[in-house]
């Protein structure tokens, strides 16, 4: 890579808050969140395959936890009630690319456990079988380092940089429903909108 290429590169980065310049220091990656607001709820797979690209999904855990005093406030309920924890690994072409973290209020979907053992998409599951209907978004994302666990499920180097994604998906009736968490490699970090095509469901 070329010299002028490189600075073109640090520059744009720079200039979308993903890394700063400190002077007579040198380049570092930023810990600014920047936030993204959407009026209708995320697809990856339908992002992935509108690209011509086969997205699949492997289930790392599915269980019941209690919500500690961070989770209880995401999701607007009381410390040590009941969460359902649902960590996926989406792989597009063989290649793994990200890992999932979502969480819901057991209350609003109990026996879910059933149906994700089907591979159903998780918002059809909670739009058809509880009567959820998602309506919006709100979310931050910024850079990060993967940890040796992260590395290995995603077949990087450890502490390889990685877009985070964090965020609250809400229904019609302005209930937060999902907290989620996701760690994307880099190689989706140059076209970041194809994780966030609106669509109807996520899977």
């Amino acid at each position: 890579m070329s010299r002028m290429t490189a600075r073109h590169a640090l520059s744009t980065l720079e200039r979308e808050g993903f890394v700063e310049r400190r002077v007579g220091v040198g380049t570092f990656i930023s810990n600014r969140k920047i936030q993204w607001n959407f009026i209708t709820v995320n697809s990856f797979t339908k992002g992935m395959e509108d690209k011509g690209l086969k997205p699949t999904t492997e289930t790392i855990f599915a269980k019941i936890v209690k919500a500690d005093e961070f989770l209880a406030n995401k999701l607007n309920i009381s410390t040590g009630e009941e969460v359902f924890s649902l960590k996926r690994l989406r792989i597009i072409d063989d290649i793994p690319v990200a890992i999932e973290l979502s969480q819901i209020p057991y209350k609003f979907c109990l026996q879910i456990e059933e149906y994700i053992s089907k591979k159903i998409s998780l918002y059809k599951i909670l739009d058809e079988y509880y009567g959820l209907k998602l309506a919006k978004q709100k979310q931050y994302m910024r850079i990060s380092l993967s940890d040796s666990t992260e590395s290995k499920l995603l077949k990087i180097g450890n502490e390889t940089p990685c877009l985070s994604i964090e965020g609250t998906t809400y229904d019609s009736l302005e209930r937060p429903v999902e907290y989620y968490q996701t760690l994307a490699r880099e190689i989706l970090s140059n076209s970041t909108q194809n994780l966030l095509i609106p669509s109807e469901y996520k899977l």
